[in-house]
Formats: structure tokens, sequence, C-alpha cells
């Protein structure tokens, strides 16, 4: 095709570099400049909400708490390096093998399996305009309040609709006011509607470009 550019193919595991070339998320954060500009090797404290943090390299471990992935105590698990060679389970770091929501680990209480690493924090703010699909919604956090032509019923409310997803039951889904939320792993952001017919109904969210991993 004369005239026009070529527009080098993007794999689903590729992230750009700041100069615009690719490089291959499982290779962030280990120690090579694959950029050739190290914009691969910053940010390396923080995690990706686009990538529920798979590609998180930190060092954190919730102050040591945390379980050595090739130990088998106190908690029994199948999360090794030798099943995931390319997971970074190095010592007892905090990671995100299986594609949970965000990085965590084995605890070394034997009353605790597991918890996610709060001291992690995200790279960038949660999006407020739009919700990626990776996660299905669950970090968006902005202010659409509405179901098609209903309004959305508040979260710390019990009327019209009866229900179990109230603020104190999931403390970090960020069910404040009647904003659209996923507390519960529906396809997108959702809400009870004010409609007594209409007991709840997926909201008008669009999905974030470019963020399916």
């Amino acid at each position: 095709m004369s005239g026009g550019s070529t527009v080098p193919y993007r794999s689903p595991a590729a992230s750009a570099c700041d100069n615009g070339a690719l490089f291959h998320q499982l290779s962030r954060c280990d120690g090579r400049n694959d950029c050739g500009d190290n914009s691969d090797e910053q940010n390396c404290a923080c995690y990706y909400l686009r990538d529920r943090g798979t590609s998180y390299r930190g060092r954190e471990n919730r102050g040591n708490s945390c379980q050595f992935w090739t130990s088998q105590y106190p908690h029994p698990h199948n999360h090794t390096p030798q099943a995931y060679p390319r997971a970074g389970l190095e010592q007892n770091y905090c990671r995100n093998p299986d594609g949970k929501d965000r990085p965590w680990c084995y605890t070394n209480n034997p009353l605790i399996r597991w918890m996610y690493c709060e001291e992690v924090f995200a790279c960038e703010a949660p999006p407020t305009r739009c919700f990626y699909a990776v996660d299905k919604g669950r970090s968006y956090a902005g202010q659409t309040n509405r179901a098609g032509d209903r309004v959305c019923q508040r979260w710390d409310s019990q009327s019209p609709h009866s229900h179990p997803h109230t603020p104190q039951a999931h403390p970090d889904a960020g069910l404040d006011e009647n904003f659209c939320r996923n507390p519960d792993n529906k396809e997108r952001p959702w809400c009870y509607t004010t409609d007594e017919s209409k007991r709840w109904d997926f909201c008008d969210v669009m999905e974030c470009a470019g963020m399916r991993v």
C-alpha cells in the first residue's frame, strides 16, 4: 500500500516504551534496559492497573511477612517458580501470577492464607471516565450514577432493593454514594436502580480504549 505508514504489530503482551519502542510486559523492572531509554525500568515500586500488577517486579513483601514462593509452609500452594517461570516469583516478594486484582502473597501467618499487598500502590490514578476491560471495571472510580434512563440506588441504602453489596461488606470496592461500581466481578460497572421494577443494570460507562491485556 503506497503512501501509507506501517504500524508495528503489538502483541497482547507488549507494552510501549516512552520512545515508542515495544517491550514484553514480563521484562519490566528486570534490571535490563530493553527500551533503550530505560523507561521499562521506571515506576518499579508501583503496579499498573491495566495489567493488575502481573508485571510488577518490586521488592515489597509486607514487612517480610510474605511466605516464600518456593516454600510450602505454612500454606501449601501451586504458585511455584517452576509452575509460573515468568511471574517473577523470587524470594517472598508480592506478585500476581494468577490474575488477581493486584499484587499479593501468601502470608507467614498460619491463620491467614494470603493477602493483597496494600503497600504496593498503583502507578496511575484509577480511571474515572472509562473502565478497564482487564478488571471488568473493578478499578473504575468515576461518578456515573445512571444505568440507561434509571438513576442508581445508593450502595448504603436498602430501598427500593435490599442487597448484600454494602460499603461495609466491600470496604475496598469504592461504594460511594450511588456511583456505578463492580463489587462482585460482573462484566462491567453496574448499580442497583431506584426503579422498583428493575433491580439492577449495567451502567453507561465506556470501556477504556487500548487497555485489553
